[in-house]
């Protein structure tokens, strides 16, 4: 799958069904199991490096993601998401 031109690595997580960033971007793109997606901006290389060394994605997601960054949701059927 990518999502705006990020591949997404599917992870086993109960809330986050895969991942991706843009390095030169500082994109982040999460594709939840609930088939929410969303582009987080201005993400710095260490908060994914967080998130991709963390054993529980999920709560490195809501500890180091969620409410700090500005976010735009992609909706289902958006050209944006492919695969």
């Amino acid at each position: 799958m990518i999502i705006d031109g990020i591949p997404i690595k599917e992870v086993d997580s109960s809330n986050i069904q895969g991942y991706g960033y843009d390095e030169e971007g500082k994109r982040l793109a999460v594709k939840f199991t609930q088939k929410n997606t969303y582009i987080y901006f201005e993400v710095p290389l260490e908060v994914f490096t967080l998130l991709e060394d963390a054993e529980s994605k999920g709560k490195a997601f809501y500890k180091h993601v969620r409410d700090n960054f500005r976010f735009e949701r992609i909706k289902a059927g958006d050209a944006r998401i492919q695969g």
